[in-house]
């Protein structure tokens, strides 16, 4: 007879084609089998596994989560079983870590610590500490129609059982947008959790379930009435997910902006769960609603001092490090500590160097300073930027900022130079424009023209940025091509016809072109055809085809030539008299933040 198998991977799919590969890839070498359970698949979800090596049954679909996830721990034959789901993936570089935990005698089962990727998957992360390995016992099955679980049934067979707590991950992508609204999870749990309560009405774990669905579907009030019934049926210090449904009663209460009631709450929460940092960062949101900036401060400097929570906690990624030293950064700039704001969004970017919401608070917040001309100096010696990809990220969130000046002497320094030249001779000439210099910017475009440089993309946007500050200029002596610069010279001219929004401009490449001939109206002095450019935009926004982006890109165009009129404002005599109150009013204009 050969070695028993150590560990069983045990699974239930549905349609899980477009993601189980990567589920099954992932723990190659960490499992010595896979049994599938296919509910009622019609895409090659079996197919796939049959490829991995897995054992397929087909179970039919009774509604029922526990009995399908049990139908597979039936057939498996290691002493330890790990299950996942299809939509999510073991950390591969921690296959064996995963095999030394199953050699221990000592314990009955094993948290994972589930990181749950939300949104686009640009938005971080929640992290939950979750059994997912457990001892391969007949007494041990699951329990639950939904969110089943297995460490009722372990403990109930034997009370004295013992769980460790891991640091081992499992990369959950199935709360991205795109699997949310391909499967319709949120409306199935809904289903399946309903019809349990009617069962069972008094069951806290379905309840608090549901919240989580209300939640999750932007419906704040129904999940409150959940989770606050389902607060009502746990024991606050011996339920494992006790301090997770206070949270969320907390945030159900910020969203319908109860915010008295909601600070409250977490000023008894932070006593019943110490160390559960995510509650130092809700009572902070609560302080600054209320208007208790100094106290919010405070509040987030202890988060920072707290640091990560404890892993028994739920948490949401960067609490504790890059999320809570952004909003503390945001907190001193409201409140007129800039040298510490600076401080603290350069800590967040210190945590987690891809962040770019940061940038571009710092580099608005150095421009209304007035210490633009400091930035390309701050960078180098601040952060390690060694890539013409990362170089050209910084000069684009330049540019976004309204720091024309800095973009401008980063491209003309080695690093600038090394950029691709399409993009670094746009840049030099949206800087240039930026400046008010317009005889600059289209002098960079002739010349990108001369060369005949960069892929067609480069190319086509450097002719529409021509024509655009040629419109700008003055300059009629060529006929019109671009579709922007027709729509303008017609309505200089009376007309009152919208750009036609069609095709890849749907997406909103007609907006930022828009933005950008406002702004260089105005920092060039040409308000005449600023005020062209305005009543176009209005048009166009009234067609039955204009998007959201359009008004946004209006708001930020405006909120540009008002910072303008403010900065020459501060130069005045006036200004120097209110400096600190011109500056206050200039951060708070809607500004481009990376997020």
């Amino acid at each position: 007879m050969g070695e028993p198998l150590l560990i069983s991977l045990c699974m239930i799919v549905k349609d899980e084609g477009a993601t189980l590969a990567r589920c099954l890839s992932s723990v190659q070498g960490a499992v010595d089998e896979t049994i599938v359970v296919d509910t009622g698949s019609t895409d090659d979800s079996a197919e796939i596994a049959k490829r991995y090596g897995a054992v397929v049954v087909r179970e039919q679909w009774k509604g029922d989560f526990a009995a399908a996830r049990n139908a597979g721990v039936c057939l498996a034959q290691g002493r330890w079983i790990l299950f996942l789901d299809g939509d999510e993936a073991l950390e591969s570089s921690q296959h064996a870590q995963l095999r030394q935990l199953a050699t221990r005698d000592d314990y009955e089962g094993f948290f994972l610590q589930v990181r749950n990727y939300v949104g686009n998957g640009e938005q971080g992360a929640t992290v939950n500490p979750i059994l997912r390995l457990f001892r391969n016992r007949p007494e041990y099955r699951f329990q639950g129609r939904i969110h089943e679980q297995i460490a009722a049934s372990i403990l109930e067979s034997r009370p004295g059982a013992s769980f460790h707590l891991t640091e081992l991950v499992i990369h959950h992508y199935g709360y991205q947008r795109e699997y949310i609204e391909a499967k319709d999870k949120v409306r199935r749990n809904m289903d399946l959790l309903e019809a349990a309560l009617q069962a069972e009405p008094d069951h806290a774990f379905y309840r608090y379930n549901l919240g989580v669905e209300y939640l999750r579907s932007g419906r704040p009030e129904e999940a409150l009435e959940h989770f606050a019934r389902a607060s009502r049926l746990v024991d606050p210090e011996r339920t494992s997910y006790a301090h997770l449904l206070s949270k969320y009663e907390i945030r159900c209460k910020q969203a319908l902006g109860r915010w008295e009631e909601a600070y409250v709450q977490t000023a008894g929460a932070i006593r019943l769960y110490p160390g559960y940092t995510d509650l130092l960062q809700y009572k902070a949101l609560c302080e600054r609603a209320l208007g208790r900036q100094a106290e919010a401060i405070g509040t987030l400097i202890e988060a920072m001092k707290q640091g990560v929570p404890q892993p028994i906690y739920h948490t949401e990624e960067g609490i504790g490090t890059y999320q809570t030293a952004y909003l503390l950064g945001e907190l001193l700039e409201e409140y007129g500590h800039y040298e510490e704001a600076l401080l603290a969004y350069k800590k967040a970017l210190g945590y987690r160097s891809s962040l770019t919401p940061p940038l571009y608070r710092m580099f608005r917040l150095l421009r209304v300073a007035g210490r633009e001309k400091e930035i390309p100096q701050w960078l180098k010696t601040s952060f390690r930027l060694a890539s013409p990809e990362a170089w050209a990220k910084v000069v684009a969130i330049l540019l976004q900022c309204r720091c024309g000046r800095a973009a401008a002497a980063i491209l003309q320094e080695k690093q600038g130079r090394k950029l691709p030249e399409g993009f670094r001779l746009l840049a030099e000439a949206e800087a240039e424009l930026q400046r008010g210099r317009l005889d600059a910017a289209r002098r960079g475009l002739r010349s990108s023209g001369r060369k005949g440089q960069g892929a067609r993309d480069s190319a086509l946007a450097s002719a529409a940025i021509a024509e655009h500050l040629r419109w700008l200029d003055g300059d009629v002596k060529e006929p019109w091509s671009d579709r922007i610069t027709i729509a303008l010279a017609s309505s200089s001219q009376g007309s009152e016809q919208p750009i036609k929004l069609t095709g890849d401009e749907l997406s909103g490449g007609v907006w930022p072109q828009l933005q950008r001939l406002l702004e260089g109206s105005y920092s060039c002095g040409k308000r005449q055809e600023g005020l062209h450019v305005l009543h176009l935009w209005q048009r166009t926004l009234e067609s039955p085809e204009a998007t959201p982006a359009g008004a946004d890109a209006l708001v930020h165009g405006l909120s540009a030539i008002a910072d303008r009129h403010l900065a020459l404002l501060t130069s005045s005599d006036f200004g120097k008299r209110h400096k600190e109150a011109l500056t206050a009013a200039r951060l708070r204009l809607p500004h481009e933040d990376g997020m």
